[in-house]
This record gives C-alpha cells, structure tokens and sequence, in this order.
C-alpha cells in the first residue's frame, strides 16, 4: 500500500463522531483517495436532520505535525466541505495536540 496524502484540516470541535464498536475517533475527508471495499467500516452518524452511514477506513497511521496517531478512522464525506482549501475535519479530541 505505502500511500500517502497531504491534505489541510480544520479542528472542528464540534466533531465527536467515534465508530461505535472499538470507540475510535473518525476524520472526515471530502477528497476522493481510493480504496478497497472489502476494508470500508460503516459508522453511524447522527446529524440535525437525520442519520445516516459513513464510509469508513482504517488507516495505517495518520501524521499530523509530525506526530503519528494510529487509532483513528477516515470517514468520506458525501458533501463537500464549504470552508476554501479544506480537504478534511479533524476530530475533536485532537484540540490539545495542535
């Protein structure tokens, strides 16, 4: 495999979405990377006018300022994000790591 992606967050710390099996918090990318079907989690995710299933993948690892984390999910999201140069929406337990 060996990917990788650089892609600009946004902390939104209104992002509390975890998968509800082993408790793993989810980014959400608007940026199409490829990826195999059989390796997709679904999560549930709530919102204000509905619920709905997210598309989920469990990466290796995730580097963000030089720093590794390795139990974290990446959610695609079906929208695109309405904030210029934004690929992805950090979660919000990462607001006292950055």
């Amino acid at each position: 495999r060996n990917k990788q992606y650089k892609l600009n967050g946004y902390l939104d710390t209104g992002n509390k979405l975890y998968d509800q099996f082993k408790h793993r918090p989810v980014i959400l990318i608007s940026k199409k990377i490829p990826y195999k079907i059989e390796d997709v989690i679904y999560v549930s995710c709530s919102t204000i006018n509905n619920v709905s299933l997210i598309k989920c993948i469990k990466p290796d690892k995730i580097v963000i300022n030089n720093r590794q984390y390795d139990n974290y999910l990446i959610g695609f999201s079906p929208n695109k994000f309405r904030i210029d140069g934004i690929d992805c929406i950090l979660h919000s337990c990462l607001k006292g790591d950055l």
